[in-house]
């Protein structure tokens, strides 16, 4: 359930379409190797043929025989193809790819944009998610970055959303005394956006304004 809750939810704030398909197990229709035969399915008798029968060529139904040859046959793919392993992201690890810290930081990247959906899921996905991102130094990353990402991409959209789900969802006080400095950039740097779009980005834009400025706390 908080697999589908996540799903949910990044697709309502990335206003997405959602489509759902049922998902076969990979044995079913395979290739077979050896010779199978089965009698005429009930219906399906031909006249004149009953006493034939049919050689199967593809599987039909889960046996033992046809599982096992789709392990054989992933076993085999698997061994020829050599695939690369695959590393899941932490916050930590992007975090300091955002910082300049890796080799693979360039703005406008694909493993950039990435690691901002990796940390959009972490930070809607619960409360939890947010302070992690906060105390990791989150806020001083995303204002550096919202002053060098592209103008109107999805990067600069993920980070000015992050930004406001840091400012709404944690202790004002706490928020705006540790990063007067951090508020400010981001404010510069969204102003900028809120002037420059003529796109739906304009309104976030205009939103994360609001709610930094009209909060108490602020000295922006």
């Amino acid at each position: 359930m908080i697999s589908i809750r996540i799903v949910l939810s990044v697709a309502v704030s990335l206003d997405l379409e959602i489509e759902q398909m049922d998902v076969k197990r990979t044995f079913l229709y395979g290739d077979i190797k050896i010779e199978i035969y089965m009698e005429h399915p009930e219906g399906f008798k031909v006249k004149g043929k009953e006493n034939y029968v049919y050689k199967l060529k593809k599987s039909q139904a889960s046996s033992q025989t046809t599982e096992e040859q789709a392990s054989s046959s992933e076993a085999s793919s698997s061994s020829s193809s050599q695939p690369q392993p695959q590393v899941q992201p932490s916050l930590d690890d992007c975090l300091s790819l955002l910082r300049g810290e890796r080799d693979e930081q360039r703005p406008g990247s694909p493993i950039i944009e990435d690691c901002y959906e990796y940390l959009f899921l972490v930070s809607t996905a619960n409360e939890e998610g947010v302070k992690t991102l906060y105390k990791s130094g989150g806020l001083n990353v995303l204002a550096s970055q919202l002053m060098i990402l592209p103008d109107g991409s999805h990067m600069i959209e993920l980070a000015m959303r992050l930004v406001q789900i840091i400012v709404i969802k944690l202790p004002s006080e706490i928020v705006y005394s540790e990063h007067p400095t951090d508020l400010s950039t981001v404010v510069s740097a969204v102003a900028k956006q809120f002037a420059v779009l003529q796109n739906s980005l304009k309104f976030e834009a205009l939103h994360l304004l609001s709610a930094i400025l009209s909060n108490r706390y602020s000295v922006c």
